[in-house]
Order: C-alpha cells, then sequence, then structure tokens
C-alpha cells in the first residue's frame, strides 16, 4: 500500500502483511513522525479530485476549509513558547534556557551550528548549549531558534509556485536579515519583531501551494499571458492571498499582533493602517530578491522596484539599497554556510 504522508508529502509503501486490510488502523511517519490515520474503507487520496470538490469555494469559506484541513504546518513548536516565556521571566537564567533548548537534540545541534557561524564569528569557538545561551544575548538567540526551528518548515519545494527546494528557506533567511538590517537602521523599536516576521512572511505558501498545485494552468495563465503577480494570481483564484491566510495561521499561533499584522499586509503596507512593521516587510521582501534570494522561478515579482511610498516611508535613499543588499548577500551566505538541501 502507498501513503502520502499529509505532514511531509513523502510517499511510504507499507509491504503487505504489515497491516490490518479491514480495520482502521494508525502509524507514526518515520520522517517527521506525523501520525497517519488508515480507513480501509476510505477512497484512495489519489482517486479523489480535490479541486472539484474545493472549486465551488472562494474567499471566506475556502479559507477557513483551508486552514480546518491544513497539514502543511504544525501548531507553534513548544520549545519556541517555551524559549519565549523563559525569556521574558526577568529571573530566568542560562541553563535554564539550555534545558530547553537541548530537549531537541536536531534544534540543540542547528543551534550549535548557527552560533558557530561566521555570521556571529566568535572566537573560539563556543562549546556548549549554555555557553551560547550566556554569549548570544536573547535577541540573537531567539533568531536561532526561529531559524533552526522553521528550518524544517521552510526546506521543501513547492511545486504550485515552482519553488524548488531550499529556495523558500533562503529567501525567508534573506528576509529576515534584510527586515533587521532595516529596523536597526529606521525604525530601532522594531528590530525584536522584524527578524521573526521576515523568517514567516511567506509561510502562507505552505499552505496555499496543494491548492496552487491542482489549479496550476490556471495560475501559469494569469501570470504569463494576463501578467498578473503571484499575490494577485493568488487573490483572482481563491479570494484571498498567502499573505492573507499566513495572517490566520499565525494569529491562532498567538504571535505578538504586530507581527501578524504586518505578515498579512507586506505586499500592500499601504493599506495595513500605519503598521511600520509592514512596510519593512515590503522593503525587505524586495531586498532579499534584489539580494539574489527570489524563491519563485516563474512568478512576476510584486516588488522588482521599491515603491516610492515604502522609500518614503522609512527614509529610504537609493544609495543605502545598495549598501543592504550587499550586507544582505553577506550575511545569509555566512548563515547559512554549512546548509545543505536534498
Amino acid at each position: 500500500m502507498k501513503i502520502k504522508c499529509p505532514g511531509c508529502k513523502k510517499n511510504i509503501n507499507l509491504r503487505e502483511g504489515t497491516y490490518p486490510k479491514e480495520k482502521k488502523f494508525s502509524f507514526l511517519c518515520p520522517g517527521c513522525g506525523t501520525k497517519i490515520k488508515i480507513n480501509p474503507q476510505d477512497k484512495p487520496a489519489e482517486e479523489t479530485n480535490a479541486s472539484d470538490q474545493q472549486r465551488h469555494l472562494y474567499g471566506k469559506d475556502l479559507k477557513k476549509h483551508i486552514l480546518k484541513n491544513n497539514n502543511s504546518l504544525p501548531p507553534i513548536p513548544d520549545i519556541l513558547l517555551r524559549a519565549k516565556k523563559t525569556i521574558e521571566n526577568p529571573g530566568h537564567s542560562a541553563k535554564e534556557l539550555a534545558k530547553i533548548i537541548s530537549l531537541d537534540q536536531a534544534i540543540a545541534a542547528r543551534v550549535l551550528k548557527l552560533a558557530n557561524s561566521a555570521y556571529f564569528n566568535f572566537n573560539p569557538p563556543i562549546p556548549t548549549i549554555e555557553e551560547a545561551c550566556l554569549l548570544l544575548g536573547e535577541k540573537n538567540l531567539m533568531s536561532i531558534i526561529m531559524v533552526a526551528q522553521m528550518t524544517k518548515m521552510l526546506d521543501k519545494s513547492l511545486k504550485g509556485y515552482n519553488i524548488a527546494t531550499g529556495n523558500l528557506f533562503y529567501h525567508s533567511i534573506a528576509s529576515a536579515v534584510a527586515a533587521e538590517l532595516i529596523a536597526n537602521e529606521k525604525m530601532p523599536l522594531f528590530d525584536l519583531d522584524a527578524f521573526s516576521s521576515g523568517l514567516l512572511h511567506d509561510c502562507g505558501k505552505l499552505i496555499l501551494n496543494d491548492y496552487v498545485n491542482q489549479r496550476k494552468q490556471e495560475f501559469i495563465h494569469l501570470i504569463t499571458v494576463d501578467k498578473m503577480t503571484c499575490y494577485r494570481a493568488e487573490i483572482k483564484m481563491f479570494g484571498f492571498s498567502h499573505a492573507e491566510i499566513g495572517f490566520d495561521l499565525l494569529e491562532s499561533w498567538h504571535l505578538p499582533e504586530i507581527q501578524t499584522h504586518a505578515i498579512g499586509f507586506h505586499h500592500n503596507p499601504g493599506e495595513s493602517g500605519m503598521n511600520e512593521l509592514s512596510y519593512i516587510l515590503n522593503a525587505a521582501d524586495y531586498l532579499a530578491k534584489k539580494s539574489g534570494f527570489s524563491a519563485a522561478d516563474y512568478c512576476i515579482e510584486s516588488n522588482h522596484v521599491l515603491e516610492a511610498e515604502v522609500k518614503d516611508f522609512l527614509n529610504i535613499e537609493d544609495f543605502e539599497i545598495e549598501e543592504f543588499t550587499k550586507k544582505i548577500r553577506n550575511n545569509v551566505l555566512e548563515m547559512t554556510k554549512d546548509f545543505t538541501f536534498s
């Protein structure tokens, strides 16, 4: 029996005789640990035309359906919640924080790898998680935990958008680095929110990918013939964009309102009610692409130029764009030097 994991989307072969043929059963995906429930009476997934079932839904109804049935993103990772809660406690210690991070060995290893990357340039290298907690500072540490955790979600290929494996990760990292640089230079009050918002700004594409893929010819036609941006094509097809559904998902994660609101309006910050972070994300998205970290192959970029409204709002001069671009490219390459994707 061939099963497709709803979590990591990998195909799993169940050998004859290793499962009951007439009873319901469940098992854990060996790749990502997602619990998969099987009912022999159900029609195989490949025989079900999901696009036919959902085509009559549009706008709020479709978004509600997608979020209810979403298997692309898990609930907010426990390690992020626990680390954030610990850091917010004025009496916390590095040992407490290190203990939380060390509960997930894969995350702990990635945190150490990132802490010892050229981006932070520690010499001698940081040998333990506890020392990383002491030396990095809480802002850098939370950024590293975010990157380490989100790598699991952002290293996928997205066939609907023609995004190759790893490209969404690099674009997200570049946007996070760009958002933090812009905030530090222009609006320091937002530097703590900027990095994580930049990292998550395109998470809605992970949710919409399967739905775009089911109607890929229509999507390509809107982009290539009607000359729409991916963002506008999504709205035309579904009644909402990846930014809007990303807002809904991250709101359920109980992220700070300023972050979720900014992510929801990062393509149209002028409609955000003067949410400063949405302007930062719009500029960060543009700068990430200009730095060579564009995720999609065939999507027309909605911000192939930085809009005058955004430049004026953030007081970004033309010469600064070139400076930002160089810093972003160097910082991303330093941070991700040892990352590999299969």
